[in-house]
């Protein structure tokens, strides 16, 4: 009996975050819609399509071949991060789990961190981090 009325509470807190999701999804799609059906439709002149710089006019034209290299460095950065707030909780929270189920602990770190080095080995063949040599 304990164990169903246990099922039940942890059940209870997942039910509150899919309500929180679509909350979340009703609104941000009620805003788009919104914004579609209230938005006003202006003409495209061409003093608005035109670029404003401090209010003068710009000296040379915007090159439109950017070094995408920030902003592969910002993409690598943040799955690294990312990488780092995973592992960090769970080296605080499980290190008493780990005496009760070892095999399901490690077990599942060591396959989040295997995919995580397919995506770096991944990353390596494709040259994404040939930016440290530039």
């Amino acid at each position: 009996m304990i164990a169903d009325m246990n099922a039940v509470g942890q059940f209870d807190q997942y039910l509150w975050l899919g309500l929180l999701l679509i909350v979340a999804v009703i609104i941000t799609a009620g805003m788009v819609v919104m914004s579609f059906i209230l938005g006003q439709k202006g003409k495209d002149t061409l003093v608005k399509n035109s670029p404003y710089e401090c209010g003068i006019e710009p000296l040379k034209p915007i090159p439109s071949n950017l070094a995408i290299k920030y902003n592969r460095v910002a993409m690598l950065f943040v799955i690294f991060d990312v990488d780092v707030l995973f592992f960090y909780p769970w080296a605080v929270v499980y290190r008493d789990l780990l005496k009760e189920k070892p095999v399901l602990i490690l077990g599942g770190m060591f396959i989040f961190a295997g995919i995580l080095l397919v995506g770096y080995i991944y990353g390596y063949k494709k040259r994404a981090f040939d930016w440290i040599n530039e």
